[in-house]
């Protein structure tokens, strides 16, 4: 079971606690991650995972805040585990997928505030991997770039959504005060991911999901 139509979170979270690991497993949904490392006193981490989650940080400073918090609960055998996006098209199909989300990225640095969409900060693997190493005893040991299954659906989701969105979103960037050479680039972005789903006979059902990277950290 994965997030998304048809799964709530909800229904997520009763599958997982109904799983084998379910007992060992507890869900902190109204408390940011760096305010629960904070208080944390367990001990350390063998593991910390990052799954597809970065993309969702209102803004870039969330990644190496989070890492800062963690740093206090390394031990030597900690494995830090990150897969996200890669913003690499393998194929013609995957490219709205990327326009998307760099538009969207795009997009959210032009709001006055953080938004609640999905895509709000977009980081490379260099960009991921420059932020943990600079600020803290990690060091990356493997990491590899993969193909998503044609059956992962967030492309379709994030190219769907953000098409409907076009005019309105050029509304607020001009009620913004957002300058015309912007505008213009984003209204270019939202040319090319529509000729990208022509492409595909002009059925957003095509757009495959993009590539993604993952890579291991440790202390060595």
């Amino acid at each position: 079971m994965r997030l998304g139509s048809p799964y709530t979170l909800s229904q997520c979270q009763s599958n997982i606690s109904a799983s084998p690991l379910g007992p060992r497993i507890s869900f902190f949904l109204s408390t940011r991650p760096t305010d629960y490392l904070a208080t944390y006193t367990g001990p350390p981490y063998e593991y910390i995972v990052l799954a597809h989650c970065i993309y969702y940080f209102a803004t870039p400073s969330v990644l190496p805040s989070l890492i800062t918090a963690l740093t206090p609960h390394l031990q030597p055998n900690t494995s830090l585990c990150i897969a996200e996006w890669s913003p690499r098209p393998s194929s013609p199909s995957s490219f709205p997928h990327l326009l998307t989300a760099l538009l969207r990225s795009t997009l959210e640095a032009h709001r006055p505030s953080p938004s609640s969409n999905n895509i709000r900060t977009v980081l490379s693997p260099s960009q991921i991997k420059n932020a943990i190493t600079r600020i803290s005893p990690l060091k990356l040991i493997r990491e590899k770039t993969e193909t998503s299954d044609e059956g992962l659906r967030d492309g379709f989701w994030e190219v769907s959504h953000v098409l409907r969105k076009r005019s309105r979103e050029m509304e607020r960037l001009e009620e913004a005060g957002v300058g015309e050479g912007q505008r213009t680039v984003v209204e270019a972005m939202f040319d090319s991911i529509e000729s990208g789903v022509g492409e595909l006979e002009g059925r957003v059902e095509g757009v495959r999901s993009m590539d993604f990277w993952v890579g291991v950290f440790g202390l060595v």
